[in-house]
């Protein structure tokens, strides 16, 4: 018995990994609105943990864009009309009209099917769009207020550090359990986490020699090979090299500091917008802030030292 329904896809997005029950909501509710509106689901694109503020980046996307062209469906089928973009109206509107030159209908289950054929539909597309667009302003504020909140009151941000295992703590502070190394583990929401010098004594060890080393003047390369010579590895379980060395002995945290906003992340607002943040004392240090000093010193004089050309290097090399 064929299926006379109109043929749609379903485009399903979610921002981060907390978002965990995100997809399937979203599947739900557009499966329930195809049914509503009589279409023949074929296919979902799905782009998870990714910000809908740079479609660029998101492959299911593109594909469907890509796929929009063959005229294979009717319709893009979503839960609101965030999930396909939190761009700025003049980037969504590209996005808008490559679906109805292919005459491809996009449908919401907030606000039905977008309208782009008359005035009131484009309006309230566009008003909805700049509405989106706000909210990841406003999220990012929050998120940059929250880190630096975070940070003050000791809590771990970012994953694993060779030399450190983790203490997760619940809401109320108590510590329940200690991850180690790469050991995967997701923090339920309102949980926390802090650094300790890791079980792995020969990692900690190691961390100590490779900031002891430096300042001694030891090369990047020298290191390594001396590290690899003690069957040190990695959290990855790799040889080590001159630039996991430096990555190491440039880092603050192992002198018990937090530095964040060193550099620009983050589309609509950074923690280097205000300068960055430092925090000194978030957790046990595992070489001393003098060590530490010490080794930045050599780190920076190498950096500033023109390298002098190897001899014989060129043809005319002692000729002229």
């Amino acid at each position: 018995m064929s299926d006379n329904r109109k043929p749609a896809v379903g485009y399903v997005r979610m921002s981060t990994d907390q978002q965990q029950d995100s997809p399937a909501r979203q599947r739900q509710d557009i499966q329930a609105l195809a049914q509503r509106q009589g279409f023949r689901l074929i296919r979902w694109y799905e782009d998870h943990g990714l910000s809908g503020t740079e479609s660029s980046k998101h492959r299911e996307f593109q594909k469907l864009l890509t796929d929009a062209k063959a005229g294979t469906f009717q319709a893009v089928l979503l839960s609101e009309q965030s999930r396909m973009s939190r761009e700025d109206i003049f980037d969504a509107m590209q996005h808008w009209r490559l679906f109805r030159d292919a005459g491809v209908s996009i449908i919401t289950c907030q606000r039905g099917e977008l309208k782009f054929d008359n005035l009131g539909g484009l309006l309230t597309a566009i008003v909805d769009q700049y509405g989106a667009r706000e909210e990841s302003i406003r999220l990012a504020d929050r998120v940059v207020s929250g880190k630096r909140l975070a940070i003050r009151q000791g809590e771990r941000q970012g994953g694993t550090l060779f030399g450190y295992d983790r203490e997760i703590l619940d809401e109320a502070s108590r510590v329940v359990r200690r991850v180690c190394g790469t050991e995967k583990f997701r923090k339920p929401l309102g949980w926390s986490s802090r650094l300790v010098p890791a079980l792995d004594s020969k990692a900690v060890e190691a961390v100590r020699f490779i900031f002891d080393s430096i300042g001694d003047d030891l090369s990047y390369g020298s290191v390594a090979r001396e590290l690899n010579r003690r069957g040190c590895t990695t959290l990855a379980g790799k040889r080590f090299n001159g630039t996991v060395v430096r990555r190491i002995v440039t880092n603050p945290t192992y002198a018990g500091e937090v530095v964040l906003g060193r550099k620009r992340r983050g589309r609509f607002r950074s923690l280097h917008d205000d300068g960055g943040i430092t925090q000194e004392n978030v957790h046990e240090p595992l070489v001393s802030r003098q060590v530490f000093a010490w080794a930045q010193d050599v780190v920076q004089r190498r950096y500033h030292t023109p390298q002098a050309t190897t001899p014989g290097r060129y043809l005319l090399t002692g000729l002229v």
